[in-house]
């Protein structure tokens, strides 16, 4: 048996390849078999700049999550896919473009890192899809709710933690002296804190100070499960208890 060719291999695996014209610049447009659940592909360009080439998806990514139902016309809800951005060396411009610049010698080398952007991207909107978070309320609800329990403890957004490695842990908040997580209540978001807080405890971190609000609105039974894994490691509570039952004076800051 024959095995098919570079080009009908990648071909065949739905990605293509083919040069535009963008400003005067020489550019390819990339199309890639990473898709939304519309069947979108997460298509992206490279553009040529000098000694340099910048990966974008010119807007691409943002249009095609707004169609899905997202409420990214509000800048504010664009802060998790932000942060999804920086990890892979990318940064969302305040015109919702997705861009990352790379010499053009290290282009081969940069190749890993898009993909894992594409595909962290397919992966936010998985998450978020699951969790039925369309209108990315979760984490407006939770700040409400903490300015509500505890109006003098400052509220810091997106909290970095650095650990002596180098890594950087980044959280939802920063109440008063807690570190807050909102979760859905799927494996991939709560296996990711699991780890999270495996980091942490190796820096011998004060895991009572951290804290993970589950969200159980739309699937009660699956936050549940999930609360009972993570709440072995550190100290999680589900959505509605947060809402009705759980005092931050009762809490040590």
């Amino acid at each position: 048996m024959n095995i098919p060719t570079c080009a009908t291999l990648i071909r065949d695996l739905g990605w293509h390849c083919a040069p535009v014209e963008a400003q005067g610049n020489h550019a390819l447009y990339v199309s890639t078999s990473v898709l939304l659940p519309n069947g979108t592909p997460l298509d992206f360009y490279l553009i040529s700049y000098g000694d340099h080439i910048i990966v974008t998806d010119d807007g691409l990514w943002l249009f095609a999550l707004r169609s899905l139902g997202y409420a990214l016309d509000d800048r504010r809800n664009w802060r998790g896919l932000s942060d999804v951005a920086e990890k892979h060396g990318f940064a969302l411009r305040d015109d919702g473009t997705f861009e990352y610049s790379v010499a053009t010698g290290d282009l081969g080398m940069a190749g890993g890192r898009i993909l894992q952007m594409i595909c962290s991207i397919a992966s936010w909107e998985l998450e978020h899809y699951a969790s039925s978070d369309s209108d990315l309320s979760l984490n407006q609800e939770i700040e409400r709710l903490m300015r509500r329990k505890a109006p003098t403890w400052e509220i810091e957004k997106s909290p970095i933690v650095r650990l002596s490695n180098g890594d950087e842990l980044r959280f939802d908040f920063r109440w008063g002296e807690k570190l807050v997580d909102a979760i859905a209540p799927i494996a991939l978001s709560v296996s990711a804190r699991l780890r999270k807080i495996l980091q942490m405890q190796r820096e011998a971190f004060d895991t009572d100070r951290m804290l993970f609000i589950i969200d159980d609105r739309a699937a009660p039974e699956k936050a549940t499960h999930e609360l009972a894994l993570l709440s072995q490691m550190a100290k999680a509570v589900r959505f509605t208890d947060f809402e009705e039952r759980f005092e931050a004076s009762t809490e040590s800051n």
